[in-house]
């Protein structure tokens, strides 16, 4: 993925900003938000939020390269602000809507990142220049309808991958809580290991997926109701004998989540050791 240095993405002037952006080849196509102005439609605005997703998550990243604890933050300000921008005086400084746009979003970001500064949550490093539209002598005009279908379509988008990373994070504490080696969450997932790199290095978990790592997740979550946190990983690899001689790993990777838990339930009941 493209990156920007944090000095290129809150520092430098606009049109520094905007080289950089079109050497990277951030900037979207005019083609992908031009339809927005003319033919305003839903079409037009999921097109248009799609084809910035590039250039929002090359911001994001050298955001969360300098702070992580504040990147969703500044996933849902960059998602929220595209909207804005289109019905701001970005629009037409250029000659390109896609450029005023993308030059646009980073000057709310910016907005936000000197708050942060300002405050004392974050150093970012540098200083952070704000950015101000020039004038222009025709400055194009959108919908109200159309910044409405694009800030539907934003939030749409925010809301997917807010939804994706956290059955990263579910996959992530599944494999803290069980301190399980990659081969272990690969079998446990059913997903070749190949496929769980993906997963983790963010590639997106597909929806199919969802209902198995919600069931583990909420298996292995109870299960410490039962189990000391600092005994998980050593009990779930040793067979037991409520457990018919096998081990609740085994009983895990089988898709038994209610058996199991039923299982040691009963066994808690008994004062049977697990």
């Amino acid at each position: 993925m493209a990156s920007l240095s944090p000095a290129a993405l809150l520092s430098e002037p606009a049109d520094l900003l905007l080289r950089r952006l079109l050497d990277l080849g951030l900037a979207p196509s005019a083609d992908a938000v031009e339809p927005l102005f003319n033919r305003p439609s839903w079409a037009a605005a999921t097109e248009c939020v799609s084809a910035f997703e590039p250039l929002v998550h090359a911001y994001l990243g050298t955001c969360a390269r300098i702070a992580p604890s504040v990147s969703r933050e500044a996933s849902s300000v960059l998602h929220i602000a595209l909207a804005e921008v289109c019905t701001s005086w970005w629009v037409g400084t250029s000659g390109s809507l896609s450029v005023d746009l993308a030059v646009g979003l980073c000057s709310h970001l910016r907005i936000w990142a000197d708050q942060l500064q300002t405050c004392g949550r974050v150093h970012w490093g540098v200083a952070v220049l704000g950015l101000s539209p020039s004038e222009a002598p025709h400055r194009p005009t959108i919908d109200p309808t159309a910044a409405n279908y694009v800030a539907l379509a934003s939030i749409s988008q925010l809301m997917k991958e807010t939804r994706e990373g956290s059955y990263v994070a579910k996959v992530e504490r599944i494999a803290s809580l069980l301190a399980l080696s990659p081969s272990e969450l690969a079998r446990l997932l059913d997903v070749s290991r190949e496929g769980l790199r993906r997963w983790l290095a963010g590639a997106p978990i597909s929806t199919d997926r969802w209902e198995k790592i919600d069931a583990l997740s909420d298996t292995v979550e109870q299960m410490i109701q039962y189990v000391k946190l600092d005994r998980l990983p050593s009990v779930v690899r040793r067979q037991s004998e409520v457990l018919d001689g096998s081990s609740p790993l085994n009983w895990l990777v089988a898709g038994r989540y209610r058996d199991l838990l039923n299982t040691y339930k009963r066994a808690l009941s008994y004062q049977v050791p697990l």
